[in-house]
């Protein structure tokens, strides 16, 4: 019971899933399984589906390696999931892969594919892609320099951003903390 209020915290935090409304048959089946502690009735499903590559379906099973749901963790693995559903253009991949290689999960540590990713997801209009693509560039990161103009640009979108709910007024305070002229 445990790893599944996990699992539904971290669709949740990624944005593919509201606290009230899981929107997906898939996210739904998946929570009905793990809330009843039946993670491989949840796997199997899911492994099912990778065979047709269905796009959400391969992020979930990259989310359930990357945090070890029902399967042993591997980061490895998880990313190559993510590649696959980000491939087919399913926008949380992309800001799971930007999240990987923001913090070297699996991944050689590079904040310039980060953004790379990040920004992929946010032109997809997802919003928790947006949202982290406007932060990274608001200060920059390690080897990655600022760009106000770029962060207050993802940061507005973020703020306009209707699926974020309280994250939107994060990123609007965010935004007003840049100027775009800079």
């Amino acid at each position: 019971m445990k790893k599944s209020l996990y699992f539904l915290a971290y669709l949740y935090l990624s944005g593919t899933a509201s606290a009230d409304n899981l929107d997906s048959a898939v996210e739904n089946y998946v929570s009905y399984h793990l809330h009843h502690n039946n993670p491989d009735a949840a796997l199997n499903f899911l492994k099912t589906l990778e065979q047709t590559n269905h796009p959400e379906s391969l992020f979930i099973l990259g989310a359930f390696y990357l945090n070890g749901y029902g399967v042993k963790k591997d980061l490895n693995l998880a990313n190559a999931y993510f590649f696959r559903s980000a491939h087919l253009g399913f926008a949380p991949a992309f800001k799971a892969l930007g999240d990987s290689y923001l913090s070297g999960d699996g991944v050689r540590k590079c904040p310039a594919m980060a953004l790379y990713y990040y920004e992929c997801s946010a032109r997809r209009g997802y919003g928790p892609g947006q949202f982290n693509a406007g932060a990274l560039l608001k200060d920059g990161h390690e080897t990655l320099a600022p760009n106000p103009q770029q962060a207050h640009y993802w940061l507005d979108q973020a703020a306009r951003n209707q699926d974020l709910g309280d994250m939107a007024e994060d990123a609007a305070a965010l935004r007003d903390k840049v100027s775009p002229s800079k």
